[in-house]
């Protein structure tokens, strides 16, 4: 059976015809979502085959760094010679806030190219010499001879003024500390109290005020006070 003419070529067009096109029309239309979504499918999947690909390089490359670091962490520690930076940035506050500076020029020198425990603060000077002041004695035995950390500070009748400042209490290494004859001001801090590895504590001559803070019953290594 024929229909009507098709309006847009004025052909008659029979409809089993256009029946069959429609379908294939329908079909094209249907292959093409398939295509689709099987493209996306894939894109998809590639996606999270890359993700895999990229942890397993970065979990490989983590293991190189740390096996990297623990080849070369004898190293880094000879050339680095200290703690933490945080304990060489409380000793600057320190010094800093009472005006004072760790001293490469004076002598004895210590603090030779900006490492605290160098110099005088290492070799035979005396902790007690009136020449080395400020100063500070290190230890350096720690992590078979490849670590440091201050024992020994002094700031002895220097004229320096004010409180004890909150950043001595990151020495933790403290065996010796002496800051008599100045102008401290303020109560002696409880966190003294958690030195614990204190063995001589000198304060005398000063304006501290208040009493003696129940923490420094903590300091057991306690010699002299």
């Amino acid at each position: 059976m024929w229909s009507l003419s098709n309006a847009s070529s004025g052909m008659g067009v029979a409809e089993d015809c256009r029946d069959t096109f429609l379908e294939l029309q329908r079909k094209k239309t249907h292959r093409y979502v398939i295509f689709k979504i099987d493209e996306k499918r894939k894109q998809s999947s590639g996606g999270f085959q890359d993700r895999l690909v990229d942890r397993a390089i970065n979990k490989r490359s983590t293991v190189l760094w740390k096996e990297m670091f623990k080849r070369f962490k004898p190293i880094l520690a000879k050339i680095v010679k200290w703690e933490t930076w945080s304990t060489m940035a409380a000793l600057n506050a320190i010094l800093g806030w009472w005006g004072r500076t760790a001293s490469a020029t004076s002598s004895p020198a210590w603090n030779i190219s900006g490492e605290p425990c160098s110099g005088a603060a290492i070799d035979s000077t005396s902790f007690d010499s009136a020449a080395f002041n400020p100063a500070i004695k290190c230890d350096c035995s720690y992590d078979n001879a490849t670590t440091c950390h201050i024992t020994q500070l002094k700031v002895y009748a220097l004229d320096v003024v004010g409180r004890i400042p909150d950043e001595l209490q990151n020495l933790t290494y403290l065996t010796n500390l002496y800051l008599a004859q100045n102008y401290l001001t303020g109560p002696l801090p409880a966190f003294i109290g958690n030195l614990t590895g204190l063995q001589y504590l000198s304060v005398g001559t000063t304006a501290l005020s208040g009493g003696i803070p129940k923490e420094l019953g903590k300091l057991t290594n306690l010699l002299s006070l």
